[in-house]
């Protein structure tokens, strides 16, 4: 499972930190700092991804009312990503030194090696879609950490993900996938 990896991976990058003799003994508070100081840098880096996710949602809705519809041609799609790129800070999980070195060894080929911005139509998307998704999202949900990914019906809503940093999407206090659903046409 890539989250008990992942976790494990920063579990021990932060272990390797504590002095060998120390290893097998009881953990003081000197040797529990690096633990605890990945353990906040991680929480710090979805924070600031979750700020992310909503400026993608702020942005994406503007965008949408301008065109006065959903983004339709590549064009557009790219525009739109660009244009919302500019809107969010750096990758929170590349920025930390700790944390960026643990997401280099996360597996390319599945997660890609850069944060993004995706958008994707998905005529099926409803509110009651979005509820089911947020208790059970879609396994294809996968990316490299930090990235964002927007899903819009083509006619009304959309939804906002983000990655976290084991590349599946973040989670909220209750362990629902953390989304943001909006309706850009509403007034």
């Amino acid at each position: 499972m890539l989250v008990r990896t992942v976790a494990t991976v920063i579990l021990l990058s932060a272990l390797s930190l504590v002095p060998a003799p120390a290893r097998g003994r009881k953990l003081t508070a000197e040797m529990m700092a690096p633990l605890v100081a990945a353990r906040m840098a991680c929480d710090n880096a979805d924070d600031l991804t979750r700020t992310n996710m909503q400026s993608v949602a702020i942005q994406f809705s503007q965008i949408c009312r301008q065109l006065k519809r959903f983004p339709r041609v590549q064009t557009e799609y790219i525009n739109a990503r660009d244009s919302m790129l500019h809107t969010i800070d750096a990758n929170p999980y590349s920025q930390n030194p700790v944390l960026a070195k643990e997401i280099e060894s996360l597996p390319a080929e599945t997660l890609g090696t850069k944060a993004s911005i995706a958008i994707l139509p998905d005529g099926d998307l409803t509110d009651c879609k979005a509820t089911f998704l947020s208790d059970s999202p879609d396994p294809s949900w996968l990316a490299y950490p930090g990235s964002i990914g927007v899903l819009h019906n083509q006619n009304d809503m959309f939804i906002v993900w983000a990655a976290g940093i084991d590349g599946k999407p973040l989670h909220d206090k209750e362990g629902k996938v953390l989304l943001v659903v909006a309706h850009p046409f509403e007034r």
